[in-house]
């Protein structure tokens, strides 16, 4: 095809067309990308309003549509002509290769969304960068506790062990006592707050072994009778739907032990052909269901980390309870 021909051919679609290189340089745009940006060749292509607000890690692509699996359209304001408001556009991305160089292909289009979708669309957006940016920081932080703190602190016991023997004043033995269950005791929460911010066992045992562990932790610290029935087959789920399924149960933990003063907590998990079904089910004070907006007891979160999984969770709930909170994940999803 000659390269006249290709150029009218791309000039009269009814999509923007824009071609930039990895620095986000334009190399070529058609008319009606021209006409809807304002941009001109040599321009480099700004981020768009989501872009610029997401946090992102060292070394990872801020666009969100150059990821190596980007999402495939994609909808937030971008700038335009110098001075002038944003503009909306639905967006996608496919990468070419020209002459050995990689560029990438912007199809820009007009918006299909109001302003309200769009707006709630980036929430979500946010709100999942942020529960990977916790879970990350969660992580390193454990690793820290453990590695760093944890060590030191039985360094310093082991430290004070080799002493012992050597105090002879009953005031001093009474003194070293207390200093001695002191660091056991720093010892025990360390290695709870470890678990609590990262339980190793979810990316080396899966969840089953993972909530076994907590379960008998839950039960020393809260002072809360358990059940857990687990029945799902083992390397069905993915460590990512594990590891927002174990958080889920987590949370709804917390709730009823923190908020609804519960003594008995079931945890049930069953597979049923294609799905994962899990419910919680308390003894504790309750809440009105009709009159809980989610914002709080971290209950957004929880319909957010189901969300990412293709996973759905409900609240069935009264004030003077029972509580329980059920839903199920899809094993449809590829995540999973």
């Amino acid at each position: 095809m000659k390269l006249e021909w290709f150029k009218q051919l791309v000039d009269d679609l009814s999509e923007g067309v824009v071609i930039i290189n990895k620095d986000r340089v334009i190399h070529y745009h058609n008319n009606l990308a021209k006409e809807m940006t304002g941009w001109e060749l040599g321009d480099i292509v700004p981020y768009c309003s989501y872009c610029k607000m997401r946090e992102v890690a060292p070394g990872e692509e801020r666009c969100i549509l150059a990821h190596e699996d980007p999402l495939p359209s994609f909808q937030a304001h971008m700038p335009t002509y110098k001075g002038k408001k944003e503009t909306s556009f639905e967006m996608s991305t496919t990468k070419i290769t020209l002459e050995g160089m990689e560029f990438m292909v912007l199809i820009l289009r007009n918006p299909k969304w109001t302003s309200e979708k769009e707006r709630l669309k980036i929430k979500k957006l946010l709100i999942r960068d942020t529960i990977a940016t916790q879970e990350k920081e969660r992580k390193a932080i454990a690793m820290e506790l453990h590695d760093d703190i944890s060590q030191g602190v039985y360094s310093a016991f082991l430290g004070l062990q080799g002493v012992k023997h050597h105090i002879t004043d009953e005031n001093y033995q009474s003194h070293f006592r207390k200093i001695e269950g002191t660091l056991e005791k720093t010892l025990d929460n360390i290695q709870r707050l470890t678990k609590q911010l990262r339980p190793q066992a979810i990316d080396q045992f899966g969840l089953k072994a993972t909530l076994r562990s907590a379960v008998e932790d839950w039960k020393k610290f809260y002072k809360v009778n358990f059940t857990l029935s687990y029945k799902i087959r083992e390397y069905v789920l993915s460590k990512e739907v594990e590891l927002q399924l174990f958080r889920l149960i987590q949370e709804a933990v917390t709730n009823a032990v923190r908020h609804g003063k519960a003594k008995q907590i079931t945890i049930k998990f069953a597979e049923s052909e294609d799905q994962i079904i899990f419910q919680i089910i308390d003894d504790g004070q309750g809440f009105d269901v009709s009159q809980t907006k989610f914002k709080g007891l971290g209950l957004y979160h929880m319909k957010e980390r189901m969300a990412m999984i293709n996973g759905e969770v409900n609240w069935d709930s009264k004030i003077g309870g029972p509580t329980k909170v059920e839903g199920y994940v899809d094993l449809h999803n590829k995540g999973c």
